[in-house]
């Protein structure tokens, strides 16, 4: 059988170009995730953003194939709701039936199988419909939220929220607060490049401006690590 296409020398040559080039890649990715270069990086920046998220007690219009709890009907529309696939007939073809070996090793010969047909179903898609509502419902929604940010570490302080009355019942135009975020990060140069580190406040704390730090970095420059001092 596989003398019909290639010998056992192309066989071999084959395979072995295709392990060869698999250790290959293998070792590629293992050199890219393992390479490591190490530079000295003085600090330039340390910066800080602080934020407390804002909700607002809206009415909003949406639509959709149900309606939630609390959603009041406008109007529904029958429109696409998606596709189905469905059996839209069949035809007939005919099927090679391929060849086999039929001489002898003196004198080779190829036979062939004869043909046969077969019934194949023919498959459609064909839109499908259902009713779409278009509702209203009230819905705590995310506005502008409160937010201080610079780069003195001595100055670092929340947003106020003194200067508003916050509500956090379910009445239209009622706001609340949200979720609070916090961002500290560094930025660093190092050989001409610049690098943006991002910290866990604890770490962010020890960094000052025009601190040397030891910075390691992968084989995309991206930033694998950061020590301070040398």
């Amino acid at each position: 059988m596989l003398d019909r296409w290639m010998s056992d020398d192309e066989w071999r040559l084959k395979v072995g170009g295709i392990v060869l080039t698999i250790i290959l890649a293998a070792i590629g990715i293992y050199y890219v995730a393992t390479y490591r270069y190490v530079t000295t990086a003085t600090v330039i920046e340390t910066n800080w953003q602080l934020e407390i998220g804002q909700l607002q007690y809206q009415t909003l219009q949406e639509s959709g194939w149900t309606v939630p709890n609390g959603g009041r009907v406008d109007h529904r529309k029958w429109e696409q709701y998606g596709t189905e696939r469905y059996v839209s007939g069949s035809h007939t073809e005919t099927r090679s039936g391929g060849t086999y070996s039929c001489g002898t090793t003196k004198n080779p010969k190829t036979c062939k199988y004869p043909d046969t047909k077969v019934t194949v179903t023919d498959y459609s898609t064909r839109p499908t419909y259902a009713w779409k509502y278009y509702y209203y419902i009230d819905r705590w929604v995310n506005i502008a939220p409160l937010v201080t940010s610079g780069k003195d570490k001595e100055d670092v302080h929340w947003p106020d929220t003194t200067d508003h009355t916050y509500n956090d019942n379910n009445t239209i135009g009622n706001i609340k607060l949200g979720t609070r975020h916090s961002h500290y990060w560094i930025i660093v140069t190092a050989e001409g490049k610049t690098y943006s580190i991002d910290m866990i406040d604890a770490m962010w704390k020890e960094y000052a401006k025009r601190d040397t730090a030891k910075l390691t970095l992968g084989y995309f420059n991206n930033v694998i690590a950061i020590k301070k001092g040398w």
